[in-house]
């Protein structure tokens, strides 16, 4: 019987480290090993059983199927691929988690519900990397996210081997320019200022918060960008909250590398506070601990195992970079360094590269084994560093 237990697995009360991979996107539309003509049962059996073989116990989902509220404004879960997955993961004795949301939740489909930047553009949500596109403030959004949340962990806890929730994936504000300027966040804005005081009822009233760190006050652009941070904060904990109260079982979000590199440091993504409120502060690594990249990596796992520890809780690196033509030494630095930050757990991304067909963004690049199920050049070195 596995379970998270104050930031670590456990199997039968006796601590482990979790050791994972990652097999959540395998059958998204356009990322995959097996295309759906394939054997994609059979392969996912041999995939999970050659998991076993190899020493990992964690594997990382995501609840890809359809979603959708009936006439009486019930869920209705179908979802037969990942219940599928869960139960082989069980028979492998390996532990789950289960990634609940997509890119958006809009159950009632609503109209207009995209992030806006600085020049009144809406967020172009067909792209695949920026994995929240909807604004943080809309209160149906948010009521069809708890609801999600709520029916969706319900529906997956009936397997024991599930272990936690994760929250949405590499959650932050669109990086290209700057958000979110939609009607709802501008209203709560306003809110925020008042109820922060930094402004009285009548200031707040038909303020216009900057397009432009020079178009106002320092200060006031300043204000702004934490009230982005609070507002992805407050849209994850709406989700968590609703999972945690429904089920009982921990949740994690997957960060990426937000508070380290410059460019994408106002996306928003705080560690110290998502530690108040999820079990386990997770994060995303595609940085190396090789040459200058090595820095970074170490003070990002440091950054987030602080965090944890502030608030009494751990670190895991949910996604950890293994590519298809990682070099030997780079993945095995990169573990080492991961582990030297403190974490409780390693989730490499990901185990099978994905099939190299129209559409998809990466073609084989991520996995300990090629798309079609062959060696990497790594495997052999990966197979005796997890050992």
């Amino acid at each position: 019987m596995y379970k998270i237990e104050k930031g670590i697995l456990t199997e039968n009360g006796k601590k482990l480290f979790a050791l994972g991979q990652s097999y959540y996107p395998s059958f998204h539309y356009a990322k995959y090993p097996v295309p759906p003509e394939g054997d994609r049962i059979g392969e996912m059996q041999k995939d999970l059983a050659h998991m076993a073989q190899m020493g990992f116990n964690h594997v990382r989902f995501a609840a890809i199927g359809l979603c959708k509220l009936d006439e009486s404004g019930k869920l209705v879960v179908d979802t037969p691929f990942v219940d599928a997955m869960i139960r082989e993961a069980d028979k492998q004795n390996i532990s789950v988690s289960v990634r609940l949301q997509g890119y958006a939740v809009n159950l009632r489909e609503f109209k207009d519900v995209a992030m806006v930047d600085q020049f009144g553009e809406p967020q172009d949500m067909t792209t695949w990397y920026d994995f929240i596109q909807t604004g943080f403030h809309h209160e149906g959004l948010l009521e069809d996210n708890r609801t999600l949340s709520k029916d969706l962990s319900r529906h997956y806890q009936q397997f024991s081997n599930v272990v936690a929730w994760q929250i949405y994936n590499e959650p932050h504000f669109p990086g290209k320019t700057f958000f979110d300027y939609h009607p709802t966040s501008i209203a709560a804005y306003r809110k925020w200022l008042v109820e922060n005081g930094h402004m009285t009822q009548e200031e707040a009233a038909g303020y216009e918060p900057p397009r432009h760190r020079k178009e106002q006050s320092l200060d006031k652009w300043a204000l702004w960008r934490l009230f982005g941070r609070d507002s992805l904060t407050m849209f994850l904990n709406n989700a968590s909250d609703a999972a945690k109260e429904a089920t009982g079982i921990p949740t994690y979000t997957c960060f990426t590398d937000d508070p380290i590199t410059i460019t994408s440091a106002y996306r928003g993504a705080d560690y110290f506070a998502n530690a108040k409120s999820m079990d386990i502060v997770g994060y995303t690594c595609y940085l190396h601990g090789v040459g200058a990249d090595y820095y970074p990596m170490s003070m990002l796992g440091d950054m987030a195992q602080c965090a944890a520890e502030a608030e009494g809780k751990e670190s895991w690196c949910i996604e950890l970079d293994s590519r298809t033509y990682i070099p030997c030494p780079v993945f095995n630095r990169n573990t080492y360094t991961t582990l030297g930050s403190g974490v409780k757990g390693i989730v490499y991304y990901q185990w099978r590269g994905d099939c190299p067909v129209p559409g998809v963004p990466h073609p084989n690049s991520c996995g300990i084994l090629n798309f079609d199920g062959t060696k990497t050049a790594n495997y052999d070195n990966a197979a005796t560093a997890i050992s």
